[in-house]
This record gives C-alpha cells, structure tokens and sequence, in this order.
C-alpha cells in the first residue's frame, strides 16, 4: 500500500515539480503544521500561488522543518555566517533527567540544581519574557575584571 502512494507521489508531485521525496515530505509536514492555511492557499486552475501565505506560517514550523537544511555556513557576498547556536542538546539532557528522576533510577537534589542553574534561569527568563535585560549583556564584575575571583 504505502509502494503505491510513494509511487503516485512520485510522478504526480516530485517529477512534474523537479523536487525530491525528501522534500515533498517536509511539504507536507509544513502542510501540516499550519492547517489553518490550507484553505487559503486553495488555487483554482492555472492562478498563481500567493506567497504572503509563507509570512503566515507557525513560526516554529519553520525552525522544525526547514531551518535544518540550511547549510552550517553559508556565504553572502564575502562575508561568513556563522552557524546559529542550538539548545537541543541542553533540552535532551534535561528530558533524560526529568525521565530518570521521575522513574525513580536517579535522584535529584534540587537544591544543588537550583545553584547549578541559577544563570541559566535568569537566561530563560529573558528568552520567554519575564525579564526585560539579556543576562548575557549585562555588565558583571567577573565580565569586567576577569581576576577578580582569584
């Protein structure tokens, strides 16, 4: 069954478009992600696509979706991009310790994780708008005399 829906995706979709599999399938996951639009976007006959419908969609749909495939440097004129930096691997760490911790296979003190995390929460604070000043631009004394803790 799903050899005759690759297989009609591939003539009806992928060839006629000059697209690959792969991203057909993040198409249709960015299809799904905003359902809301679909009827928007509905064409009738040969029109031509309404690309302001792409400022519409989920936010997180894109980083989801699309943002891994951009290359991890790309050029512009002569000038680098650096890659963007991701918190994935600190949010897997966490999941794998709220699991272990839940499960009853490693405790936590959450005293000691509070003085761990201190500057990281201050960080999320910020990022989900509970504070207004990026922790990360705040003047500090470490900042400013790095041998002041010596």
């Amino acid at each position: 069954m799903s050899g005759d829906w690759v297989t009609w995706l591939e003539f009806n979709f992928c060839k006629p478009l000059r697209i690959a599999q792969s991203t057909a399938y993040i198409y249709m996951k960015i299809d799904n992600d905003n359902a809301a639009l679909r009827a928007k976007a509905q064409r009738v006959g040969n029109s031509s696509p309404d690309f302001q419908l792409l400022t519409q969609l989920k936010f997180n749909t894109v980083r989801k979706h699309v943002l891994g495939f951009v290359p991890n440097r790309q050029r512009i004129g002569n000038r680098d991009l650096p890659r963007l930096a991701s918190f994935r691997a600190i949010a897997r760490e966490f999941a794998q310790i709220k699991k272990m911790h839940i499960s009853g296979r490693q405790l936590v003190d959450f005293d000691e994780v509070r003085e761990e995390t201190r500057e990281l929460y201050r960080f999320l604070r910020w990022l989900h708008g509970d504070e207004n000043v990026n922790p990360w631009l705040e003047k500090s004394t470490f900042a400013t005399t790095p041998h002041a803790h010596l």
